[in-house]
């Protein structure tokens, strides 16, 4: 009885090793971030950008959503206020706003990563004028074709996440980390547009073992 009680819990004590076992070796962090940036356009539509994308990869694959926002410079705006300050002169001029959905790909490095995406988006332009003092704004919608490319910086090891500039760390070693990097963006339609900027992110920018 004692022989059969003992090979009972040497088997479940086996069972139960091999199951840990499994939980550490399939256990994986997904990829997944959500990033803003900010940038420079020109070509056919000139202006100060802003944005924001929510990223997903599977493999090497890259889903991207992304809303960004082009304002132009008011040449009504008092050119004393434009001068001494940079956003006001881009307040209620021309802009335009883009929903797009991307798919592209993306390729991680030890501590970074490199990204080229397109995709499909909707566009709103809209002019803002003045006749004989009175105001006027036209909307104008068209389709287009969104890019970007994207390299990327983050840490190469999962760690503590830190506050305060990185000062302060809390918790548990974590994947879940910052980045920041470069940006070249830009849409193809009725309105071309290409811009230059900067990203900064969180989320998960890479599996970690």
């Amino acid at each position: 009885m004692k022989t059969y009680l003992a090979l009972i819990i040497i088997l479940i004590f086996i069972k139960f090793s091999f199951s840990q076992e499994e939980i550490k070796i399939d256990y994986n962090n997904p990829i997944a971030y959500f990033e803003v940036f900010l940038g420079y356009s020109g070509v056919n539509f000139e202006g100060l950008s802003l944005g924001y994308t929510g990223n997903y990869q599977k493999g090497n694959n890259l889903f991207t959503f992304r809303n960004l926002y082009i304002a132009s410079k008011n040449v009504n705006r008092n050119r004393g206020l434009s001068k001494a300050f940079l956003f006001p002169a881009y307040i209620n001029g021309n802009s335009l706003n883009e929903y797009g959905l991307l798919y592209g790909k993306r390729f991680v490095y030890d501590g970074s990563s490199l990204s080229l995406s397109a995709g499909i988006s909707s566009n709103t332009l809209i002019n803002r004028y003045k006749i004989e003092g009175l105001k006027y704004r036209e909307k104008e919608h068209y389709i287009g074709v969104p890019f970007e490319i994207n390299y990327k910086f983050f840490k190469k090891d999962k760690n503590r996440f830190r506050l305060f500039y990185g000062l302060i760390p809390i918790g548990r070693p974590t994947a879940f980390s910052r980045s920041f990097g470069f940006k070249l963006y830009g849409n193809f339609g009725k309105v071309t547009h290409v811009g230059f900027g900067f990203n900064y992110s969180f989320g998960f920018h890479k599996i970690y073992n």
